[in-house]
């Protein structure tokens, strides 16, 4: 019985074996450190879910979105070139005039209208 005793105790060509480490637990400062993380994320990150509404509207981005909108009701496969005001105010009602310049033909107007305080935008050709 002590062969067996030392062949377990013993490793390979004789040297002695290593003592088996115990499991060391990491469920606890893993849930440290998610904590950790989790308190850093909203203290920091929570900023970004309260902002205001612009209050006014830029011009480029108003004819892009424009652009992209006429592409689409029109089923166009070339995006048409509109300009619109440089800036207009964030009005829940107010109506402005942007004005498409299509690559032949005549330029159209083009009636932009802002159906809210949070400058959600409403447009549409005359007639349609």
């Amino acid at each position: 019985m002590e062969a067996q005793d030392e062949a377990v105790l013993s490793g390979p060509a004789g040297t002695p074996a290593k003592p088996r480490r115990s499991r060391r637990g990491y469920f606890l400062p893993g849930v440290i450190a998610l904590a950790a993380l989790l308190g850093i994320g909203t203290a920091f990150g929570a900023g970004d879910l309260v902002h205001q509404a612009p209050r006014v509207l830029s011009g480029p981005e108003v004819a892009s979105q424009v652009e992209l909108g006429l592409q689409a009701e029109l089923n166009s496969v070339n995006q048409p070139y509109v300009t619109c005001p440089s800036s207009e105010p964030v009005k829940a009602g107010l109506t402005f005039t942007c004005i498409e310049r299509p690559r032949s033909g005549p330029a159209r107007p083009i009636s932009v209208s802002e159906i809210d305080a949070r400058g959600q935008l409403q447009f549409g050709l005359p007639g349609s």
